[in-house]
């Protein structure tokens, strides 16, 4: 269950990078107090995502009962391809920038 959970929050995450990026740059110059509200904002977004794997972790344990589980199980790899396509995505971008 709480690998469906970190894939889904992982594929949020790398989602939102370009949002994640305008926030570290608005926290910077922000006040340390401001800065903690942006930060605890930015994790309630990132867990509100959650329910997301739980309910993909749900479905699955069903599927295992109706004897499909395999047949999810290999579907949910590709959330893992997903991970390493949105992975790959941010590297080009890093090298792209000279932030290697």
């Amino acid at each position: 269950m709480d690998g469906y959970v970190a894939m889904v929050n992982e594929i949020t995450d790398l989602t939102l990078l370009l949002l994640a990026l305008s926030k570290e740059i608005v926290a910077v110059i922000m006040p340390e107090n401001l800065q903690k509200a942006i930060k605890y904002a930015w994790a309630g977004l990132n867990g509100a995502s959650s329910w997301l794997g739980f309910l993909v972790a749900a479905v699955f344990y069903l599927s295992e009962e109706e004897g499909f589980g395999d047949t999810l199980c290999e579907i949910s790899g590709y959330g893992f391809e997903v991970i390493d396509a949105l992975h790959t995505m941010v590297d080009f971008t890093k090298e792209a920038n000279g932030a290697v």
